[in-house]
């Protein structure tokens, strides 16, 4: 740990509280309220999963300038603003009238603003502030206050939905985004500049080499296929759980026991990571999550339905944990921003074409 025990404290705390609200964390209610729009819009479920074809490039593009920017300028100067833009851009889903473009403009907007609240910012501040037991801090703010999110976030959004429909859950959301989120950012360290925290000497390669390398090559190919596997699958979760015969309560059950397992996946490969730090434990993620994907395909009830989001929560987050880990590992402090913005990138590629290729057989 670096010095200066309660500042280093501050700043975990800060990123664990932020990562309970980030863009990610906000996105997994999405699945919960597809059925829903599909049915008062009459929209094929392709239409939805079109949405995440627009949010792709859009995000993959942004992650590309933000990551930039917060090496240059620092992680707080951009995470305040971007809480509150990020809000009033969700609370736009309450406005749709069921036109397609208007929804994937709004879900372009999104996409946009959601670059900016992501593991990006938190996952920089902590690595600069953190050097022995990274990966473990890393899978504690990222994973677990991730984690945590995603498997709230899901269960209030139910809530919201049964007393008051689709739409007051996006304003909801919105405001549990901005009411969370902003002291959260506001509490980090001013990073960029005159900073009285102690923090990690950000030494490594530069950005253009590492971006050349074989072995950051094969991160971002990597990331591009599991994420639109991995996340292809959690985009339909609900759908798929109430096609086989499940409540909407169990569907909004699986999207929080998913997002639990997520939590654990990366706290324990973050834990794990710091005393083995090899690729090589990659290799039971993937078939972790493998299996997870069977069981939601194969499965008819709703024990191995249930299971399936647990082994495929499993994975994504072992998976998720292992990357920025991997990035200051191989490549150092000095372009961490940019190179996990491109990570990022590669994953929300992924994720854009993950959902799609999982539409077909759901409409």
């Amino acid at each position: 740990m670096a010095a200066g025990g309660s500042s280093t404290l501050r700043v975990a705390v800060a990123a664990f509280i932020g990562m309970v609200v980030s863009a990610p964390a906000v996105f997994s209610v999405n699945p919960l309220l597809l059925k829903p729009m599909v049915a008062e819009f009459t929209w094929g479920r392709s239409t939805l999963a079109a949405g995440y074809v627009v949010a792709a490039p859009v995000m993959a593009l942004l992650y590309l300038i933000i990551g930039p920017a917060f090496d240059r300028f620092g992680v707080r100067r951009i995470l305040i603003p971007g809480t509150v833009i990020f809000g009033l851009s969700v609370a736009m889903f309450t406005q749709l009238d069921g036109s397609v473009w208007q929804f994937l403009l709004i879900k372009g907007i999104v996409a946009a603003t959601g670059s900016l609240i992501t593991g990006i910012a938190f996952g920089k501040v902590v690595s600069r502030h953190f050097s022995t037991n990274r990966g473990l801090m890393l899978g504690i703010c990222l994973g677990g206050g991730g984690g945590l999110g995603m498997a709230v976030l899901p269960l209030i959004g139910d809530y919201v939905f049964v007393q008051f429909g689709w739409r007051a859950t996006y304003f909801a959301m919105a405001m549990i985004a901005v009411a969370v989120g902003l002291p959260a950012a506001l509490a980090l360290p001013r990073d960029a500049s005159g900073s009285r925290i102690a923090a990690v000497p950000e030494t490594g390669l530069a950005a253009g080499v590492a971006l050349r390398s074989p072995v950051f090559l094969m991160l971002l190919l990597t990331t591009f296929l599991a994420c639109g596997v991995l996340n292809g699958a959690q985009a339909h979760m609900a759908a798929i759980m109430t096609d086989k015969g499940l409540s909407s309560k169990d569907a909004a059950i699986s999207l929080s026991i998913y997002a639990a397992a997520l939590m654990v996946g990366q706290f324990g490969i973050g834990w794990l990571l710091d005393r083995v730090a090899s690729p090589k434990i990659a290799v039971p993620i993937f078939i972790v999550a493998f299996c997870g994907i069977l069981l939601l395909h194969a499965g008819g009830t709703r024990v191995p339905l249930l299971l399936g989001a647990i082994l495929l929560g499993l994975g994504a987050g072992s998976e998720y944990g292992v990357l920025p880990y991997m990035l200051t590992r191989y490549f150092g402090l000095k372009a961490f921003g940019t190179l996990y913005a491109s990570i990022y990138a590669a994953a929300a590629i992924g994720t854009g074409v993950g959902p799609m290729s999982w539409a077909s057989p759901l409409i």
